[in-house]
């Protein structure tokens, strides 16, 4: 992913080539965000990078090199345009910007609902966000309360036969050692019964309604494992968090038969 972080010089810059020449270049000034809103989440204050996001949509170019410790950051996000356009991520210069603090970050956007925070970089990585990153909130409207359940394991019932490549394997930016590839530890290598199963045993802390997302490869080799072929369920699988799920432990179930998925609690 190209990586642009823009800074008030660089947003002059712009400014100054408007000028000489009157093209814009698709760069939207922050204050004409149709119902721009400011939202705010509070990293880790040694976070060092953040992207701006909605879920299953747009996103914001890389922003990186940050420093919350001292005091917020103030970004701009025109939600509308891709991330590697010079308007999608711009330092805030214009207008009042609300209060700050150490660890806060700050995006005002046009976005339809509230963006997702992603940070990563962190002197711990355990501290660094699973993408999509946590839902920022409105200013002026109290935090989202958030909720941790444990997913003890993702099994897909009555899956079809292992490929040529001989594994399962479960690719997503919250699953523990997560690698985007052949070489992920997420695999399953034997079926169980009929089903593969991947033991987890992992805490999710979230807030509610929201979704996990996976991406499951059945691959015939290593070479295509990003082929559509070897996508179960032809893409990233979704399953809906109980709105109960605060201390609960769960099973992934995804139904080979017709990709129905579900959290289903473990009781025992």
């Amino acid at each position: 992913m190209k990586k642009i972080i823009l800074t008030a010089l660089t947003v002059l810059t712009i400014f100054g080539l408007v000028g000489c020449n009157g093209v814009l270049h698709d760069y939207k000034d922050p204050e004409v965000f149709t119902g721009g809103t400011w939202y705010y989440y509070d990293v880790p204050t040694d976070a060092a990078n953040v992207i701006f996001n909605i879920a299953g949509g747009n996103q914001s170019s890389d922003i990186t090199g940050i420093d919350v410790s001292g005091g917020s950051i103030y970004y701009a996000w025109d939600s509308t345009v891709g991330a590697d356009n010079p308007g999608n991520n711009l330092v805030f210069e214009p207008g009042d910007k609300p209060a700050g603090q150490a660890g806060r970050v700050w995006c005002y956007t046009n976005a339809a609902s509230a963006p997702n925070c992603y940070w990563w970089g962190c002197a711990d990585g355990a501290n660094d966000a699973a993408w999509p990153g946590k839902p920022m909130t409105k200013n002026g409207e109290t935090p989202l309360v958030e909720y941790t359940f444990t997913l003890k394991s993702i099994e897909i019932v009555g899956a079809p036969e292992i490929g040529g490549a001989g594994y399962y394997a479960f690719c997503e930016g919250w699953v523990p050692n997560n690698d985007w590839g052949a070489g992920t530890p997420n695999k399953v290598t034997s079926l169980t019964n009929g089903n593969a199963v991947l033991e987890l045993d992992y805490d999710h802390t979230t807030s509610v309604p929201a979704t996990l997302s996976i991406q499951i490869l059945n691959p015939a080799t290593d070479g295509v494992f990003w082929a559509d072929a070897s996508k179960f369920g032809g893409g990233a699988l979704n399953v809906n968090i109980p709105s109960d799920c605060d201390g609960k432990t769960y099973v992934w179930k995804i139904y080979a038969s017709d990709f129905a998925s579900y959290l289903v609690e473990v009781t025992e």
